[in-house]
């Protein structure tokens, strides 16, 4: 019997056909983490521009912003913690390269004021108020509108009875205090949006309530004019009461605003001697 062989011939390659294979030097891959952190910059430089943004541009622009500050926290937590901080430097890192200021890094324009006021436990009635910053500026206006028939005869002897002479132009209504007052406090900021401005009496708290009333309700107080005022009593508490300028003709509202600027000056100079 023939015996006969069976060769199988495997086919040929097709020297034709392109290598469509491509090497592992060929792909640029990345490992879940890196891309993880490279988005999280992403979002987060996103939500530096968008603070930014909120600060200097119109109210229509601030939902945006607001939606930019979600996505990051949401990305921040998909992404993990180390890489969140990673990103976040390096988004601070970019933000001041581009010039763009966070709000916590925004320069500050002080005000330091006093008002003289009638209170009797629910009311507290603006007679004075006095305001200077640190360039110079004075601001003093006495209303024509307070009650006295609640004074008390400590009040009359060193608050009513020091007050300017009736003709003085200090004298006037409420609505003009408050349109001259926010023109007083805007003018040197208001070209310069990076700019706060920070508000700093002596025992604070009743001051506050007599400048903010004169807007009215809280929601009536203008968006440049701080929520709170900063106090230099407490300040100088937490400073271990150091020795302060002495004040002259006291319960003068322009006089003591100069004295709190006086303080503010000597309690600074501790903090920086201090380091």
């Amino acid at each position: 019997m023939r015996r006969t062989s069976h060769v199988v011939e495997r086919p040929r390659a097709n020297l034709h056909k392109p290598n469509t294979k491509r090497s592992r030097s060929d792909t640029l891959r990345f490992s879940p983490q890196i891309m993880a952190a490279v988005e999280a910059f992403v979002y987060t430089e996103v939500d530096v521009l968008g603070r930014y943004l909120m600060d200097t541009s119109t109210a229509a622009r601030r939902p945006t912003c607001a939606l930019a500050r979600r996505t990051l926290r949401s990305d921040r937590h998909a992404c993990g913690h180390h890489a969140g901080e990673n990103s976040g430097e390096m988004a601070r890192h970019a933000a001041r390269a581009a010039g763009v200021t966070s709000r916590r890094a925004a320069m500050t324009y002080r005000y330091f004021y006093d008002t003289e006021f009638i209170e009797d436990g629910r009311v507290i009635d603006l007679v004075s108020i006095g305001v200077v910053d640190e360039n110079g500026r004075e601001f003093y206006a006495v209303s024509t509108e307070y009650d006295d028939t609640n004074a008390l005869p400590w009040v009359r002897r060193n608050v009513l009875d020091k007050l300017p002479s009736p003709a003085d132009a200090a004298w006037r209504s409420r609505a003009r205090i408050r349109t001259d007052l926010y023109a007083f406090l805007i003018e040197p900021v208001k070209d310069r949006p990076s700019e706060r401005i920070e508000m700093w009496a002596w025992y604070a708290a009743y001051d506050h309530v007599a400048l903010a009333q004169l807007w009215g309700a809280m929601p009536d107080l203008p968006r440049e004019i701080p929520r709170f005022t900063k106090d230099l009593r407490q300040l100088w508490d937490d400073l271990g009461r150091p020795p302060l300028p002495d004040a002259n003709d006291r319960h003068d509202a322009l006089v003591d605003a100069r004295h709190n600027l006086a303080r503010w000056r000597t309690m600074s100079a501790l903090r920086r001697s201090a380091g």
